[in-house]
C-alpha cells in the first residue's frame, strides 16, 4: 500500500525542518506514535537507526527505521520494519517563498505474513485508515509548525 500527501505551512522550511526533525516532539504530532528514540551514537544522518512504539487502537507494536538518505532542509527517507510490514517513509521540503513551506510524505508498506492476506481482505478499508492517519499527522504537524512560527519562538 502507498499513500501521499501534500500540505503548504505557513513557515520557513528551516523551521519546519527543525521540528521534523525534533525527536522529542515527534509523539506530538505522530498520532499513534507513543515513543520514539534513537538507538545508534547519532542522530539525523544516513545510517541513524531509530526505535519507536506505536499504539493502534489498541493494538501496540515495535518498529526499528534507518535512515537511508538525508539532504537537510530538502529531503529524508526511513526504511522501516514492523512485525507485519516492511515499508519506506520519505519527506519532502520545498520552499514556495521565504515563508511558506510544502510539506510532503510518500509511505510504503510490504505486508507480509498474515497480514499481506489480510491487507489484500480489507483494502479499502485499511486504505481509509491510513488516509485518515496521514490527515491527522499533516493538521498535527502543521499546526505545531505554524504555532511555532506564529509566537516568533525559534523553537518550542
Amino acid at each position: 500500500m502507498k499513500t501521499s500527501k501534500t500540505t503548504i505551512i505557513e513557515a520557513p522550511v528551516s523551521l519546519v525542518w527543525q521540528i521534523l526533525q525534533d525527536i522529542d516532539l515527534a509523539t506530538s504530532w505522530v498520532p499513534m506514535l507513543t515513543s520514539y528514540r534513537l538507538i545508534s551514537e547519532a542522530p539525523n544522518q544516513v545510517g541513524s537507526i531509530y526505535e519507536s512504539e506505536h499504539d493502534y487502537k489498541g493494538m501496540q507494536y515495535k518498529q526499528t527505521g534507518e535512515i537511508k538518505a538525508y539532504v537537510k532542509n530538502e529531503y529524508i527517507r526511513w526504511k522501516s520494519t514492523t512485525p507485519f510490514c516492511d515499508g519506506k517513509l520519505e519527506y519532502h521540503l520545498t520552499p514556495i517563498s521565504e515563508t511558506q513551506t510544502e510539506f510532503k510524505h510518500v509511505s510504503e508498506c510490504q505486508y507480509k505474513g498474515f497480514s499481506k492476506f489480510w491487507s489484500w481482505l480489507t483494502r479499502s478499508k485499511m486504505q481509509k485508515t491510513s488516509d485518515d492517519m496521514w490527515n491527522e499527522t499533516h493538521r498535527n504537524f502543521k499546526s505545531l509548525v505554524e504555532m511555532t512560527y506564529w509566537s516568533g519562538d525559534e523553537h518550542p
